[in-house]
C-alpha cells in the first residue's frame, strides 16, 4: 500500500509516459510468442504494407510510415521475403529504389489467424467502454502529433 501512496506523488504524466513504454515492451514480448512464425515487428511491417498503401510502396516510404530507419525496414523486408510474405523489387524507373510487393501468403496468414487475432484484441480492450476506446484513440493521435512536432524540432 505504501508503494501505491508513493505513486500518487509522482507526476501522472511521467507515469503515463513510463506505462506507454511498458505496454510497448509487453505487447512486443506477447506478440513474439503469439504470432507463431512472425515477430511483432515483422507483423507490424506487413500490417503497414497492406493497410497504408494503395500501390507497392518504396522501402523508404514504408520505413517512414512505420517510424523506423531504412536499414531496419530493409532487414525486416529481407526476412519476410525469405518467408514468402513479400517480394522486394527494384523500381522500374529508378534502380536505386526498392519497392515492396505483398504476396498471397499475407492474405492466407491473415485469414488463418483472424479469429485468434480478434480474440486477442477483445481481451486487450476488455473492460473499456466504447466511449473510452474513442477517447483513447483521440488522445493517442494527439500524442503522435506531438511526437512528430518534437521530431521536426530536433531535425
Amino acid at each position: 500500500m505504501k508503494e501505491l501512496e508513493k505513486l500518487d506523488d509522482i507526476d501522472k504524466r511521467y507515469r503515463i509516459f513510463g506505462t506507454i513504454f511498458l505496454l510497448s515492451n509487453k505487447l512486443e514480448t506477447i506478440g513474439n510468442s503469439f504470432l507463431d512464425e512472425l515477430t511483432t515487428k515483422q507483423w507490424f511491417f506487413m500490417l503497414t504494407l497492406t493497410t497504408f498503401f494503395e500501390s507497392p510502396p518504396t522501402l523508404s516510404q514504408l520505413a517512414n510510415q512505420m517510424g523506423t530507419s531504412h536499414q531496419n525496414s530493409k532487414q525486416l523486408a529481407i526476412r519476410l521475403q525469405e518467408k514468402g510474405f513479400l517480394t522486394i523489387k527494384k523500381d522500374e524507373r529508378d534502380n536505386r529504389v526498392l519497392r515492396i510487393f505483398s504476396t498471397k501468403k499475407i492474405e492466407e496468414y491473415v485469414k488463418t489467424r483472424q479469429n485468434k487475432d480478434d480474440n486477442f484484441i477483445e481481451d486487450f480492450f476488455r473492460g473499456l467502454k466504447n466511449s473510452e476506446v474513442q477517447e483513447l484513440d483521440k488522445i493517442l493521435f494527439k500524442l503522435m502529433d506531438n511526437i512528430y512536432d518534437i521530431e521536426e524540432e530536433l531535425s
